[in-house]
């Protein structure tokens, strides 16, 4: 499983969900954990980047964006207590590669 971290140079929001991708993948058999860089709307769209951070697996959204294109703009996220954030939680992510955890 490939796990990617697409984002923008000045995204704040990159590190703890990378972070947190690398320490969750430790242990976890044929899991790859990359951070991919996106400076222009082009690669925005190629890559399917709906805003820094976007989080792919094998190259599908994590978390699939319901509305509009591709592109450079901040995302926000859904939490696990219907809280806006600016990544996943730590239990989101955890799901995402198999892992059963709480907060």
């Amino acid at each position: 499983m490939r796990l990617t971290v697409l984002h923008t140079s000045d995204c704040p929001r990159t590190r703890p969900p990378l972070d947190e991708l690398i320490s969750l993948s430790r242990g976890v058999e044929d899991v790859e954990v990359e951070s991919i860089e996106v400076r222009d709307e082009q690669t925005a769209r190629e890559l399917g980047c709906h805003g820094s951070p976007t989080l792919l697996v094998d190259g599908d959204d994590l978390f699939p964006y319901e509305t509009g294109d591709a592109g450079l703009a901040r995302r926000l996220y859904q939490g696990e207590r219907a809280q806006r954030r600016g990544y996943p939680s730590r239990a989101q992510l955890a799901r995402v590669i198999g892992l059963e955890i709480t907060e």
